[in-house]
């Protein structure tokens, strides 16, 4: 692997001093079209397309440059180098605002652009709204029904966080299925929250939560990635108004999935644009368990103080499609290899 970096005075001095000299503008040819995508995150394939690119060799590099510093990337690193099309998959975390390409130690190709030092979650936004939460006639947790009010305004990931974007922040991953594109599993709750605070850090975001010893503070101001609360998750499942008679079209649970966890993404989306939000993997949320819901709280609901194990809902992959609804709550298990989570942040 070939990856130099440099501040950018020492960067024009090592091409001058290697090469020709160095090329102040684009010559006619090679040039660059275009950079797809307009704003690069963490993990994108970067796509340059333009003509005269030649082909992988020691002296063709990529150069990617901030006010601050630079850095050169061998085009053996490169997905695809031709002549006319590059592509390079972004897996460093780093903030630069021009690509050039350098062949034979001259800059014969530059173009501005926007490369941001995180991984993209795309969201839905959710409206602070009132809903009946819990169920009268479901499981003996569900029928303590209380009017919850969410009072404000947040965003929600379209999908349960996937192997791909843990992989970008963490050196480790436990799913028994190995895949970019599947759920990440096996995760335990702290192993959650602790994931919201460094992808919080990368956006440049208040973390939401601390620790004082073995206690966890969970700051409900910040504007940080975090995990719902349960009454979050479930006025999200409200919303998405989910037909529960034709759930086949929108869960993975253990009759149609093999007892696997499944590619995001691969069934309808709910009526407000998510996927998985039932099935798949269970997803965490904040709060602690309690059989009884609080009848006094019922403005942004957050859950006991204290207790033995926290919620995680929607059900999963390895359980029948009656924990496939809007009011269930986890089953009482430590087993965590079908859990993991969804991002959501304030607005």
């Amino acid at each position: 692997m070939f990856r130099m970096k440099f501040t950018c005075i020492f960067l024009v001095f090592i091409l001058i001093s290697c090469g020709e000299g160095l090329i102040d503008e684009p010559t006619s040819d090679p040039i660059i079209t275009s950079i797809s995508p307009n704003e690069i995150y963490l993990g994108d394939t970067i796509i340059i397309e333009g003509s005269g690119f030649g082909v992988k060799s020691q002296s063709s590099v990529l150069v990617f440059i901030s006010d601050s510093d630079s850095l050169l990337i061998s085009s053996n690193e490169a997905i695809l180098w031709s002549p006319n099309l590059i592509k390079f998959k972004l897996d460093f975390k780093a903030n630069y605002s021009e690509i050039w390409v350098n062949l034979e130690n001259k800059v014969v190709a530059k173009m501005e652009t926007t490369i941001l030092p995180y991984p993209e979650i795309e969201t839905v936004d959710i409206s602070s709204g009132t809903f009946t939460q819990g169920n009268e006639s479901g499981f003996l947790d569900e029928r303590n029904v209380r009017q919850v009010e969410i009072s404000r305004d947040f965003k929600v990931a379209k999908t349960e966080l996937t192997q791909s974007t843990w992989n970008l922040i963490r050196t480790y991953n436990n799913s028994l299925i190995k895949n970019d594109n599947l759920p990440i599993t096996n995760i335990s709750w702290n192993e959650a929250i602790l994931f919201c605070n460094s992808i919080s850090k990368l956006y440049g975001l208040d973390t939401c939560y601390s620790y004082e010893g073995e206690n966890v503070y969970f700051d409900y101001d910040a504007n940080g990635w975090r995990l719902p609360t349960e009454s979050e998750w479930e006025y999200i499942a409200f919303l998405a108004n989910i037909d529960e008679v034709s759930i086949d079209n929108y869960a993975w649970y253990n009759d149609n999935s093999g007892y696997n966890a499944q590619l995001v993404s691969t069934k309808i989306k709910d009526q407000i644009g998510l996927s998985d939000l039932y099935g798949n993997a269970w997803e965490w949320c904040w709060d602690n368990y309690a059989v009884d819901y609080n009848l006094n709280e019922v403005i942004d609901p957050v859950g006991p103080n204290s207790g033995q194990r926290r919620v995680k809902r929607g059900g999963a992959f390895n359980l029948g499609k009656i924990y496939c609804r809007k009011s269930n709550r986890s089953i009482p298990t430590n087993n965590i290899n079908s859990t993991g989570f969804r991002l959501v942040r304030n607005l």
